[in-house]
């Protein structure tokens, strides 16, 4: 295994909490990463869903992320969504539209999927949106540890039908996060890895 490689891995564990000594070179000497709370680092959002009773509010050009497109996320960005709404539907609900890359993860079914927005889209109420702070977190950095929280998601939703994460645990939700350039470092380096695992699955 290449030297880049077994860094890549160590830094994933990082990512994990493992917290390995082994970093990238140019790293070695840098300051210990820091717990901080995404609220901090990233402005949050959410979304609604239109009226479905008005026709005018959907099929506007749109793009609106709902349940219906839990197949399209955990891939990185999300570049299709199977609803479109308008200007309408904006206007008559709580619903907004997000910049591209704003990283979202779903809170309802399919508990901790997530993605990042690749253009303008507005997402239903099962969503948190997060617009990071460009100075202070990188959104794949966000990304990447949005996925492998996976597992923690699962066992904090609760509910019978429909497991969901209230509100409340998404505010106080804390991420370790390094110097900026770090985060890019090691998030350039998961994505090749994840590319590489997908390419080889095929």
């Amino acid at each position: 295994m290449s030297n880049k490689r077994k860094t890549c891995k160590a830094e994933k564990a990082k990512v994990q909490g493992i917290n390995p000594k082994l970093r990238f070179p140019e790293f070695r000497d840098a300051e210990a990463w820091k717990k901080q709370r995404i609220e901090n680092l990233a402005k949050r959002g959410s979304g609604h869903t239109p009226n479905k009773k008005t026709p005018g509010n959907y099929n506007g050009g749109i793009k609106w992320v709902s349940l219906a497109d839990s197949k399209r996320l955990d891939n990185g960005f999300i570049y299709e969504t199977t609803f479109e709404i308008s200007k309408e539907g904006l206007k008559n609900s709580s619903a907004v539209l997000h910049p591209p890359g704003t990283v979202i993860v779903s809170r309802d079914a399919g508990v901790g999927k997530s993605a990042i927005l690749y253009s303008a889209m507005a997402v239903s109420q099962h969503f948190i949106a997060w617009q990071c702070d460009k100075s202070k977190l990188s959104n794949w950095f966000l990304y990447c540890f949005l996925q492998i929280l996976k597992p923690s998601f699962e066992m904090v939703a609760v509910g019978n039908t429909i497991k969901t994460i209230g509100l409340p645990y998404f505010k106080e939700l804390r991420i370790t996060v390094p110097s900026l350039i770090e985060q890019q470092k090691i998030a350039d380096c998961l994505s090749s890895i994840d590319k590489l695992i997908t390419a080889q699955t095929q």
